[in-house]
């Protein structure tokens, strides 16, 4: 195997960050001069940048070279890219040589592109002192999707605080909202028979859920408490509650499904972008229709049976 010198091969073509630049240049000059004197980490390291170099067409003396990153079945998802330039190039952060990668993934959603990335560098089998790193759209959606975490959260403390003022008592604004957390199984099971991936739009959607099925228990519950005044048992005035409510409850969902239901279509410039909220809200109102006249009624029942 050809071992190119580190000022035209190692420090061009690494797309990992982190390792200290003195002492990868120890580590190459070892290499190049007894490969069998640097451990096996090293040396797979630097081998497998020798397979890479070697992939370039011609003398591998290119501007820049390429790696396609596979998933188990052979489909292609990402082609990463970095430079051979003659000229060393330093970018460092925190005093540690960084280098950077970009990728382009095709045909797949971005967590089964990272997926395989990921995989294809364990595989490479780095040493300890090389840190990699994990940006670009990823870290983005990583980020948000915490935020998003953060935001469902206070939705849910804040809801159960205003149903705790309106109905001053607990058994309500659990039994409303342990509806509501189970509404979000429609917003995952649309999302699957559509083939469309969880990411920040559909997360919006699932928050919006959450609070469009509180709506539907606070009806159903204020019918309960009046008929209750009416003198009805607990579970009779239950039952007439479903009666009276079934039908605002099904025309107010239908209603939101029909509003968004050209969103969820795609139809026009730039809805694609808002495709899979809108899919997220139907899926959404759908279950809760059922779970709103069954979990709801059935909660606060159990709940308050005992007095």
């Amino acid at each position: 195997m050809t071992r190119q010198p580190l000022n035209d091969r190692f420090l061009r073509t690494s797309f990992l960050s982190g390792a200290n630049a003195a002492y990868v240049e120890e580590m190459q000059a070892q290499y190049e001069r007894n490969p069998g004197s640097v451990g096996d980490e090293w040396r797979h390291f630097f081998e497998s940048l020798n397979e890479e170099r070697e992939k370039i067409p011609g003398d591998g003396r290119g501007p820049s070279w390429g790696r396609e990153i596979e998933t188990e079945n052979g489909e292609l998802v990402a082609a990463l890219t970095g430079d051979y330039g003659a000229e060393e190039r330093n970018l460092r952060d925190n005093l540690q040589q960084e280098k950077e990668v970009t990728a382009r993934l095709e045909g797949v959603d971005l967590g089964t592109g990272v997926a395989a990335v990921q995989k294809a560098v364990a595989d490479m089998h780095l040493p300890p002192s090389i840190r990699v790193e994990y940006g670009g759209t990823y870290k983005e959606q990583q980020k948000s999707f915490h935020d998003l975490v953060i935001v469902l959260l206070l939705a849910l403390v804040l809801i159960f605080l205003v149903l705790l003022f309106e109905f001053r008592s607990y058994t309500a604004p659990v039994a409303i909202l342990s509806s509501a957390v189970l509404s979000t199984s429609g917003v995952f099971f649309a999302l699957l028979i559509t083939r469309t991936t969880f990411n920040v739009s559909s997360f919006m959607g699932l928050i919006m859920v959450v609070g469009i099925v509180a709506k539907n228990g606070i009806l159903l519950l204020d019918a309960n408490q009046k008929f209750l005044a009416f003198g009805f048992e607990p579970e009779e005035a239950m039952i007439q509650a479903g009666r009276r409510r079934l039908r605002p409850i099904v025309m107010t969902a239908m209603a939101a499904v029909a509003g968004m239901f050209p969103l969820a279509l795609a139809l026009g410039a730039g809805s694609q972008m808002l495709q899979p909220l809108a899919i997220a809200v139907i899926g959404g109102i759908l279950i809760s229709m059922v779970l709103s006249l069954i979990i709801t009624p059935a909660m606060q029942y159990y709940l308050t049976r005992s007095r």
